[in-house]
């Protein structure tokens, strides 16, 4: 399959041409003077115009025309035919893995937003690895839909731009599948917020849900709870065995056995939440 000419249109839209480089917007270079001209005008004259300590502040990785990172200094330019060229030979790559990893076969409409978010983030449409290709492959495309926001993370913190880009091309995704016409999403140009200047190599993985804040936290205390609850156990079963246990000795492990099978129902609802597409 082949992306189509809107959805390469609508792909061009969100990246937004630049004729200069420009570093990277997660970069610290970046952080530290977002008011610069980037893009716009060359990089060795904005940096001209900058503290003598901006030089040594890392704009890595540096991107230019529709996005393009590879071999980009801040001295690289292109024309936007050339840029143009350039995103029709390497979309194909994209368009490719987004067919390896698809076993249902998708809509035009469907691939489209899947190539447009891989070309951001590849990692969105590892098969091993990705929400989104999991639920697709079987036939749950609202979880689908919405696993699209699992990507909206740069530096590990969550970003307007990005979060309205994976919005826009979940809508796409959830309009043009089976059995499901939701209104259509806004375009880049009809929704009018600006482009988002993130490179793949900024935007963030799917979080394993291993490094959940919340699963780390329950299996934690879960622990905890469970090597108590095995003392405790052993506190009353010595208890009975000298006579003198009461209905109290036996309070606590059980107590804390409850605590276990709360944190453990916590962590299997996080797998189901994100099975079904919820950050």
């Amino acid at each position: 399959m082949n992306i189509s000419a809107s959805g390469l249109k609508e792909l061009k839209a969100s990246e937004a041409f630049r004729e200069f480089a420009y570093p990277d917007v997660a970069s610290l270079l970046y952080k530290t003077y977002p008011k610069a001209r980037w893009g716009f005008k060359p990089a060795s004259e904005i940096l001209e115009t900058l503290p003598g300590s901006a030089k040594s502040l890392s704009g890595t990785p540096w991107t230019v025309g529709y996005g393009q990172t590879v071999g980009i200094t801040p001295d690289s330019q292109m024309t936007e035919k050339a840029a143009e060229i350039n995103l029709r030979v390497k979309i194909g790559k994209y368009e490719d893995a987004v067919e390896r990893a698809c076993t249902i076969t998708p809509t035009q409409g469907q691939f489209d937003a899947l190539v447009q978010l891989a070309w951001n983030v590849m990692s969105a449409v590892n098969p091993k690895t990705s929400s989104i290709i999991k639920a697709h492959n079987r036939g749950d495309w609202q979880a689908a839909s919405r696993a699209f926001g699992l990507y909206n993370r740069a530096k590990g913190k969550a970003d307007k731009g990005l979060t309205l880009r994976r919005a826009r091309e979940g809508a796409a995704y959830l309009a043009a599948s089976p059995v499901v016409n939701p209104a259509l999403p806004e375009t880049v140009e009809e929704s009018g917020v600006p482009s988002v200047l993130l490179t793949s190599s900024s935007v963030d993985e799917e979080r394993p849900m291993r490094k959940s804040e919340i699963n780390i936290a329950s299996t934690a205390a879960g622990g905890s709870a469970a090597v108590a609850a095995a003392a405790e156990t052993v506190n009353s079963i010595s208890a009975i065995k000298s006579g003198v246990s009461t209905l109290a000795d036996w309070a606590v492990p059980i107590l804390l056995i409850a605590v276990v099978c709360l944190c453990v129902y916590i962590v299997w609802q996080r797998g189901v939440q994100r099975k079904n597409g919820w950050a």
